[in-house]
């Protein structure tokens, strides 16, 4: 009997603390995920509503939105990936994370394979999520790049935090042949071997907007983002700081590139020491003095939600109140 009260409240001990939140974003998930008991296990077609009521979740393959079909998931969901897992959407991604209870997309145990979002003529949503710890570097079996791979497709991300993240090409995002709005992130610590630390634009229509890129880097050529052959890009109101490649500029680098079909203004470039002053490496709201503040496109649309000129990086814009 005394044991049976002792593994019971193993058991409640583990749900309670299965239970606790997240440290606040953007900071790192460094704790490791609830114990077993606690997960819902998930794989394969998926649908509907993926709930918050359920969560976490330990996903043990890969999950697969067909062309049909739509899912929602909740505020606060937390999902698992075993390390060669991941999502494949063909159909509607709808994420609809707050910012206090974002959508987390991490491993199980050390990596996982990441969202890729295919031949899809409907736009996916992904909005406030953290998305993390995917290394596609050598996995001839998954085929891609980017720890969002977006091919073929439309998504929108806003408000959102990837970072560790690693592929062969763009180590958080990957576009090609998309239609895509990239709004007030914070993209960070992600590596590519070949080409663009953060992001890589092919053959793609983007709204890359009020971003913060920090820390991202390459083996090769681009740390921050590459563009390639674009159809239309706008690369605006962004903060590229600390990023770096062995070749190519590190901030924003074009390759076979009709300057027409891209718009580059309004973007902090760290030149020498010019510093962004973020409240913290940890914390990237700006300081006082940041050289970011009233520095991005004065056109009133573009105004901060307090009416103010815009703040470069994540938190300006009319989206940056997060």
């Amino acid at each position: 009997m005394r044991q049976m009260k002792l593994n019971r409240t193993i058991i409640i001990l583990t749900v309670l603390l299965a239970g606790c939140p997240d440290r606040d974003i953007p900071s790192s998930t460094e704790e490791d995920p609830p114990s077993p008991p606690a997960f819902t296990v998930i794989r394969g077609n998926v649908q509907g509503t993926i709930s918050a009521a359920a969560s976490p979740y330990q996903v043990t393959g890969n999950l697969i939105i067909d062309s049909t079909v739509s899912l929602v998931i909740e505020a606060g969901v937390r999902m698992y990936f075993e390390d060669s897992t991941g999502i494949i959407v063909r159909g509607r991604l709808d994420c609809e994370g707050t910012m206090s209870a974002p959508v987390t997309f991490s491993s199980f145990r050390n990596t996982w394979k990441g969202i890729q979002i295919i031949d899809s003529p409907l736009m996916s949503l992904l909005e406030f999520i953290v998305l993390e710890n995917v290394d596609v570097t050598n996995d001839s079996a998954f085929s891609r790049n980017g720890a969002l791979d977006i091919a073929d497709a439309r998504a929108t991300v806003k408000n959102s935090i990837l970072r560790d993240n690693k592929s062969l090409n763009g180590g958080a995002i990957h576009l090609d042949r998309a239609q895509a709005i990239v709004s007030n992130n914070i993209i960070m610590d992600n590596f590519a071997l070949a080409f663009g630390g953060a992001v890589v634009s092919s053959s793609s229509s983007c709204n890359f907007v009020n971003n913060t890129l920090f820390r991202n880097a390459t083996a090769n050529f681009g740390g921050g983002i590459v563009i390639i052959n674009p159809i239309s890009e706008i690369i605006e109101n962004n903060i590229f700081f600390m990023n770096t490649g062995q070749t190519g500029d590190p901030r924003i680098a074009l390759l076979q590139a009709d300057s027409n079909r891209v718009s580059i203004q309004y973007n902090f470039l760290q030149v020498g020491a010019l510093d962004p002053l973020f409240t913290s490496q940890t914390d990237f709201h700006l300081t006082p003095l940041s050289p970011c503040i009233n520095a991005g496109n004065p056109a009133a649309q573009h105004n901060d939600p307090n009416g103010t000129r815009n703040d470069q990086g994540a938190y300006g814009g009319p989206f940056g109140d997060w």
